[in-house]
């Protein structure tokens, strides 16, 4: 289950702050995560949205902080480049205020100069007219020479003209003046107005950088709450992982101790184990042993057939207690048997009580007391017979019959007591039992050595009945799974007779018919003169307080995979 995303932004030292300011136990508050805070309070009826709330507000005032620190950054940078543009324009307006105080004083100097011009041109002109004057007194003093007086006339218009052409000459440089004037107090007025505008570019500085001092006050103190936060973070995050530490040793502890326990529970169940095998296998063993020996002396049985009349023979098993023979009692039982006079035990299938089969109901009827008595056919034997004598009732007490599975062939025998036939049913189906669970006395003999007990020199399987002819020796890594290992072996050989699907056994590539050779260098089973010797049982070499196993096995070339 995963935390709602504002209660992510929430550190796990103000979630327990806050619900210990909110009143609760402070000994029910440590829990190791911000998940188990939320459900005691959710549980205790604790509202976290203030928290939350606050911690968005103190998010949103930190981000405010940033970015009005970003902006007052820009606006500070953009200051310095109007200091640095004003710097320039008020060099430019320097420049120019001085250019235009050059050419005010230029303009005064021509002034002066159009003045002195003026002065020289009055003087000219009072120079005429103290001439014209004299031309006057010389017209007058000779009146009578007409070209004297035109040539006076001529002089005096030409004074007047002079006396013109100064006062506009005058008039020139007055107007020149005024212009100088006017261009010199435009740029008085130019450098005050650029004066002006560097004072105001040097307050607009000053502030500038008072903002900018500010700010970087600001950050700093956004500075240090950053840092304060991290400190209680990285506190936390300590604590929390102090206490899963403190938590994961004991848990590991825990562990260990149940470990210890389970072991010595596992060897004393082992131990138990061991002894009541022993026990039940010497049982085994002795109940066979019985058997066996009873089997093998033999005894006298009337054997019916469906082509002649009964007959005693002589009935017993081998040595090695794989075949069932017959013969005639007074005869050699070694020398003079017959081919068809035998059945192997590994093909019964069956073994039946009483009159069950045709070859029992063809050779015998039943009257109507429910006694039975031979046919007559089957009455007109040879020889007497050991156990029924002519005239006697067939008792179905002291019947039985042996089917076999490989064809419809029945051996129909009569024991000369109910005991006899009771006691050879029960040998019988003991050792078919024994045989149909692949076993023998010579198995016997290996379960005994097994449990501890003396060890016997017979071999019951081949390598080659259990490996074929080719095999390979393989090894595979075995992680123990929450179930186990998920893996069923046949005492008898140490062979996988079954594997859990999707087990850790299937899982590491293990297959069903693999012989077990060793679990961690402790050997299970080994081959002696062509033969499969088991020296100890799988389940005994694998440690239960290990979950990492190494298996050697021996896989038949071919084996199909497990399923």
């Amino acid at each position: 289950m995963a935390l709602p995303a504002t209660m992510e932004q929430v550190s796990y030292i103000e979630t327990k702050r806050y619900l210990q300011d909110m009143g609760l136990n402070t000994r029910l508050v440590h829990a190791p995560t911000k998940f188990h805070l939320k459900e005691y309070a959710e549980r205790s009826g604790v509202d976290l949205t203030p928290l939350i709330s606050s911690k968005q507000a103190a998010i949103a005032a930190a981000s405010k902080a940033e970015a009005e620190a970003e902006a007052a950054r820009l606006e500070a940078q953009v200051a310095k480049e109007a200091e640095a543009a004003a710097s320039a324009s008020a060099a430019a307006a320097a420049v120019k205020a001085a250019e235009e105080e050059a050419a005010a004083r230029a303009a005064e100097e021509n002034a002066a100069a159009r003045a002195e011009a003026e002065a020289q041109a009055a003087r000219q002109a009072e120079q005429a007219v103290e001439n014209l004057k004299a031309q006057q007194e010389a017209v007058a003093s000779a009146e009578e020479d007409l070209e004297a007086r035109k040539d006076a006339e001529e002089a005096a218009r030409q004074a007047e003209e002079a006396a013109l052409k100064a006062q506009k000459e005058r008039e020139r440089a007055r107007i020149e003046a005024e212009e100088a004037a006017a261009a010199e107090a435009a740029a008085r007025a130019a450098a005050e107005a650029a004066a002006v505008k560097a004072a105001k570019e040097a307050e607009t500085r000053r502030v500038a950088e008072e903002e900018a001092a500010a700010q970087a006050e600001r950050e700093a103190q956004a500075a240090a709450e950053r840092e304060r936060a991290e400190q209680e973070r990285i506190l936390a995050e300590r604590a929390l992982v102090e206490q899963n530490a403190t938590r994961t040793i004991q848990t590991h502890l825990r562990a260990h101790m149940q470990r210890k326990v389970y072991y010595k529970a596992w060897k004393s169940v082992l131990t138990l184990q061991t002894l009541h095998r022993g026990r039940v296998i010497k049982a085994i063993a002795r109940q066979l042993l019985t058997a066996a020996n009873l089997l093998k002396a033999g005894n006298i049985f009337l054997k019916f057939s469906k082509d002649g009349p009964p007959h005693d023979r002589l009935v017993w098993i081998t040595e090695d207690l794989r075949t069932l023979l017959w013969c005639n009692p007074n005869k050699n039982r070694t020398h003079d048997l017959k081919p068809e006079a035998r059945m192997d035990l590994t093909d019964i299938s069956a073994m039946t009580e009483g009159i069950k089969t045709e070859v029992f109901k063809a050779a015998v009827k039943t009257r109507e007391s429910g006694k039975t008595k031979m046919s007559l056919r089957q009455a007109l034997r040879k020889e007497d017979s050991q156990v029924l004598r002519k005239g006697d009732e067939l008792s179905e007490l002291c019947c039985f019959s042996i089917l076999s599975s490989t064809n419809t062939r029945t051996i129909d025998l009569v024991a000369p007591s109910n005991r006899v036939r009771d006691d050879w049913l029960w040998g019988l189906r003991l050792l078919t039992v024994h045989m149909n669970t692949k076993s023998s006395l010579a198995h016997l003999a290996n379960q005994k050595r097994i449990a501890g007990e003396i060890k016997t020199n017979a071999g019951v399987f081949t390598a080659q009945q259990i490996l074929s002819t080719h095999y390979d020796n393989l090894e595979f890594t075995v992680q123990r799974g929450k179930m186990g290992l998920g893996i069923l072996m046949d005492s008898a050989t140490n062979q996988i007779v079954e594997l859990e699907e999707e087990g850790s056994a299937f899982n590491s590539g293990l297959k069903m018919r693999d012989v077990v050779v060793s679990v961690n260098n402790i050997v299970c089973t080994s081959i002696v003169d062509g033969m499969i010797e088991p020296r100890q049982p799988v389940s005994s070499a694998i440690d239960p307080i290990k979950d990492l196993f190494i298996f050697v096995v021996f896989r038949p070339c071919g084996a199909p995979v497990a399923s």
